[in-house]
């Protein structure tokens, strides 16, 4: 099994040069930011991938997958060629021709060998395949490992590594299997980069649960409309305002209006 993972993670050779290597990169993806005044979060934000996943690309500890890289290369200002080959002549690299050996790397055979992996190991810490072989595989691929793995009681422990190298579709799927699981805390980590739409259904879901402490942690990354929910909900169904206590250094000046006539008319009553 090593062997063929191996496969997947070496680096991809050609005569007279290297096509990837993984510590140029990482300098060259971290200086690039650096170069356009970009924070990991902001950068993270925009990829909507987690600012711990674009962190370990500069420290070379994993690559960006291969679908990112189209926009990662519009934010920084420079090719993908460049990101792939840094500091190497453009005449020395042949982007085609990387592009299609990483695609094609996964082949049926091998991927039938991670699937065993992946179904034989107990739990998912004893998963033995590296997590930077999702940037290899296809979108059916990464969905059957992602049905393997939520079977695993302990899935939550690569899951922050893999959802990096999902699309938004796929990321959707994880975060409505998690919800069903009520792994609230889970949630948490993913709520940040996920799209509006999925905010506000993990939102509404929240509520419905009274599980306002996990609500809390998700108020940075709720818009206006969101936050109006929260109000809304907990005044319909009847709730103290002192549920939004602390909630409320987060609202806006129209928001907190709202607060204080609804505290005056809980005084009153």
């Amino acid at each position: 099994m090593q062997s063929s993972i191996r496969i997947c993670m070496k680096i991809l050779r050609k005569e007279g040069g290297h096509f990837l290597n993984t510590q140029d990169i990482g300098n060259f993806l971290r200086e690039s930011r650096k170069a356009k005044n970009l924070t990991q979060l902001d950068v993270a934000r925009q990829l909507e991938v987690t600012p711990q996943a674009v962190s370990k690309w500069e420290r070379s500890e994993c690559l960006p997958d291969i679908t990112l890289l189209p926009q990662i290369s519009q934010i920084y200002g420079v090719g993908v060629e460049d990101i792939l080959s840094p500091g190497l002549d453009s005449n020395e690299t042949d982007y085609n021709e990387i592009m299609n050996a990483l695609g094609s790397m996964v082949d049926k055979q091998l991927f039938g060998r991670i699937e065993k992996e992946f179904l034989q190991a107990p739990e998912a810490k004893d998963i033995i395949v590296p997590i930077d072989v999702f940037m290899f595989l296809s979108h059916i691929q990464k969905n059957r490992l992602l049905d393997i793995l939520f079977e695993k009681e302990d899935y939550e422990i690569i899951i922050d590594e893999i959802i990096q190298y999902l699309n938004t579709t796929q990321k959707i799927k994880v975060v409505r299997t998690i919800m069903e699981k009520r792994d609230y805390e889970q949630l948490e980590t993913l709520i940040p980069f996920m799209p509006r739409n999925i905010k506000t259904e993990i939102l509404t879901k929240l509520l419905q649960s009274d599980q306002f402490e996990h609500i809390e942690n998700m108020l940075p990354f709720l818009n206006h409309e969101q936050k109006n929910q929260i109000i809304d909900y907990t005044f319909h169904q009847k709730l103290s305002w002192t549920v939004l206590e602390n909630f409320i250094p987060f609202f806006d000046t129209s928001q907190r209006k709202r607060m204080e006539g609804w505290i005056l008319e809980e005084a009153t009553n």
